[in-house]
């Protein structure tokens, strides 16, 4: 992962915050936000559903096995961003972690099985 000369790091943390951090130059602070005025200020009203992108400056990060990962900047489209773009949760979803509690009891109750009735 090489940092290109004008590019923005993401950095993403958790521990008593969670967030993303975005560390910049001043030149590529300074251009990021002419990009972002400009495209807000020339901008028509979207019909489309999703919102259309005004901007995707060139980053570094968040995640070194990510390459391919892009920030982007949107203005609102013509439906409830929470239709288009819902957030998500970030928690392993409760089923799974049934399933993996479950197969844990089952092979606890193997193991002591296995012992009482051959090792003992």
């Amino acid at each position: 992962m090489s940092t290109k000369p004008d590019s923005l790091w993401l950095h993403s943390y958790s521990g008593r915050e969670t967030g993303l951090m975005i560390v910049g130059s001043a030149s590529a602070l300074r251009a990021l936000g002419k990009e972002l005025i400009a495209a807000a200020d020339s901008q028509p009203p979207s019909t489309n559903p999703f919102p259309p992108q005004v901007a995707t400056p060139a980053i570094t990060g968040p995640f070194k096995d990510r390459p391919d990962f892009t920030l982007s900047f949107h203005l609102p489209g013509s439906s409830p961003l929470a239709e288009v773009a819902p957030l998500r949760r970030q928690a392993t979803p409760t089923l799974v972690f049934l399933a993996v509690a479950v197969c844990a009891v089952v092979g606890a109750f193997t193991l002591l099985r296995w012992l009482v009735t051959y090792a003992l």
